[in-house]
């Protein structure tokens, strides 16, 4: 492909409409994307960009795909799909991290556009090689997904124009939560990787167990 010359400007395209798309919301947050900082972004009127882009919906979607291709998926033999399925986790989590302000849009929109379909196929098909039903894969998959994304949002997600707030228990009036209490030190001690590993190793002891005794 030839290269454009000096003082040529680098021919549009959807993968530069989507990389502009995503450097605008890890700069600036969701809230500024459009159209027209799209545009603006390229050096280019918003009306060009719907030769590549259909509307908005669909640099959104597109959004996605960049993000999932970022993903590098372990690549281990079905047998150990719950050590797989724990690099995944982290794998993905540390995408998050990288783009926390994408939040919002990895949460709600579904996969689709081909070029999102390729870590979908890998997990799918690993857990459909070690056993797992249909259903139980996707499933299995879906509940991996959910638990990283909403502990993701628990720890530097963040909403537009809505400051963090931090655990202050020690200076409320405990003595009608005897429980709380009891716990209020480790409650505010509480470390996000700690809790992620918490939760990640009992999602899938949980559903090792139940493939164990299917």
């Amino acid at each position: 492909m030839a290269r454009p010359k000096a003082g040529e400007k680098t021919p549009l395209s959807r993968q530069r409409i989507l990389d502009a798309a995503l450097c605008i919301v890890d700069r600036d947050g969701l809230e500024a994307l459009s159209m027209r900082k799209i545009g603006a972004e390229l050096q280019v009127e918003a009306m060009s960009l719907y030769r590549y882009v259909a509307k908005k919906e669909a640099v959104l979607d597109g959004i996605v795909e960049l993000l999932l291709q970022e993903l590098e998926l372990p690549a281990l033999p079905p047998d150990q799909w719950e050590e797989y399925l724990y690099q995944v986790a982290y794998e993905f989590r540390q995408m998050l991290q990288r783009h926390p302000a994408v939040l919002p849009i990895v949460a709600t929109r579904p996969v689709n556009t081909a070029g999102s379909l390729a870590p979908m196929e890998h997990l799918l098909s690993t857990l459909r090689k070690a056993g797992f039903a249909p259903l139980e894969a996707v499933y299995t998959v879906n509940s991996l997904v959910g638990f990283v994304i909403g502990h993701a949002f628990l720890d530097f997600g963040t909403l537009q124009g809505v400051e963090p707030g931090t655990s202050d228990l020690k200076n409320l009036a405990l003595e009608d939560f005897p429980a709380v209490k009891e716990m209020a030190t480790a409650l505010e001690a509480r470390r996000s990787e700690d809790e992620f590993e918490y939760g990640l190793r009992r999602l899938l002891a949980g559903t090792r167990l139940m493939q164990k005794t299917k």
